[in-house]
Formats: C-alpha cells, structure tokens, sequence
C-alpha cells in the first residue's frame, strides 16, 4: 500500500492486497486518461469489469477524482497508466 506520483505516459504496477480500493487524484493542469490494466494470459486488458459502470480508459479532469474499488477489477495484481498533456495523478491504494 502507498502513495505514488505518476506523470505523463507513467506507469506503475501494483498488488492490491488487502487494499479495498485504488483513489487516483488528477493533480495536473488538464484532463488525463488513466488506464487500469491486468494481464491473464500475457496480454494487457482491461481489469474494470464491465458491470462496474466505469469507462476504460478512465477520464479524470484536473483536480477531480475517482476511486476504483477492488471488486469493480478483474484482478487485484493490475497496471495503472496515465496519458494527457502534463498529465499528473496521484494513486493510494
């Protein structure tokens, strides 16, 4: 568990373990897409499941947030990617 800072076209691959959600903070100056990825059979996808009612990818304007939960993903081992001009998101998991 932790707190990360990514910037523009980062990544950062994460075990959720007995976390229960991941919180993303878009904290640039534009929006960014952000990107929550697992790979079950050594192609990245998707980890939002579809019922979750979340787009993927993800579009956060400055200064907002989202949270995901662990139950809205495919699989608690994922890759989060940001893409967006200046693009800067803070992830807690």
């Amino acid at each position: 568990m932790g707190t990360f800072n990514l910037k523009e076209d980062g990544q950062l691959v994460i075990d959720l373990g007995a976390s229960k959600a991941i919180q993303i903070r878009n904290t640039g100056h534009g929006r960014v897409e952000l990107y929550i990825d697992h790979c079950p059979s050594g192609h990245w996808t998707s980890a939002i499941k579809a019922n979750s009612g979340k787009p993927s990818p993800l579009r956060i304007p400055a200064g907002e947030s989202i949270t995901v939960l662990k139950s809205e993903l495919e699989s608690e081992h994922v890759r989060v990617g940001v893409h967006g001009d200046d693009a800067c998101v803070q992830v807690n998991y």
